[in-house]
């Protein structure tokens, strides 16, 4: 993907020049699930979207109820304002719709950005000394104050508990940084899963690697079990027709 591909070059870039790479990789809490239907037919008038298109997507947001569940009682219907239908073909774009702004948040910070559906990361590059990385810690937390703004004024979540930063370096020493999102310390990471591979801080792809071999022996083991699991029932059938 284009965006994995950006990072992990930018990256590679940065080691070859002797620099460091802090980066945020953010992490929504029910994304789709958040989604302020009012909000998001408001950016849809904004993206100059009107007329029958409009009124579909208005109609196809509005009217939704739910209830629940628990045991074999029922609870009384709620008409609900957030949310896209789970499923439906439409919400994937019409969640890109809602998120399209959010990269011009951060447009005029220092700072470089990916975004892939909910999945979005931040980084920033600088030499490696300890001058430059206390402004590597200031450019990335002035870049996260408009995103906490934004977060707050769409109804969505940020889980500062799965939000990680990675420092990216060959360094012996991996430093740490004083990095928050409204107030909360965000954990670091030596390695994150972004975009299906496996990152590590050194960027050796030793992670990546290791957790692929082990889906694939996992897959095999199932594979196996299924294979002789159906040759013996075969067998066995075979034995009673004798």
């Amino acid at each position: 993907m284009y965006q994995l591909t950006k990072l992990t070059q930018e990256i590679k870039r940065a080691f070859n020049q002797q620099e460091s790479v802090l980066a945020v990789f953010v992490d929504f809490n029910g994304a789709s699930d958040s989604i302020w239907r009012a909000k998001l037919i408001e950016k849809l008038k904004n993206m100059n979207t009107e007329g029958n298109m409009l009124a579909w997507f208005s109609r196809f947001l509005d009217q939704r109820w739910t209830k629940v569940k628990h045991g074999e009682t029922f609870s009384k219907y709620k008409q609900t304002e957030v949310g896209l239908p789970q499923g439906a073909v439409t919400s994937t774009t019409l969640f890109n719709v809602y998120i399209n702004d959010l990269p011009n948040i951060v447009r005029n910070t220092k700072t470089n950005r990916g975004m892939y559906a909910d999945k979005v990361v931040m980084w920033a590059s600088t030499k490696n000394n300890a001058k430059q990385h206390e402004t590597l810690e200031q450019t990335i937390n002035t870049a996260l104050n408009p995103l906490s703004k934004w977060v707050t004024e769409n109804n969505m979540e940020i889980s500062a508990s799965k939000t990680v930063y990675l420092f990216f370096s060959m360094r012996h020493k991996n430093d740490s940084f004083d990095l928050k999102i409204n107030g909360q310390k965000l954990p670091k990471s030596e390695s994150t899963n972004y975009l299906g591979v496996q990152l590590d801080y050194k960027l050796s792809w030793k992670n990546h690697v290791e957790h692929t071999i082990n889906k694939v022996n996992q897959r095999l083991k199932t594979h196996k079990m299924t294979r002789w699991g159906y040759m013996g029932k075969h067998t066995r059938n075979n034995e009673h027709h004798v």
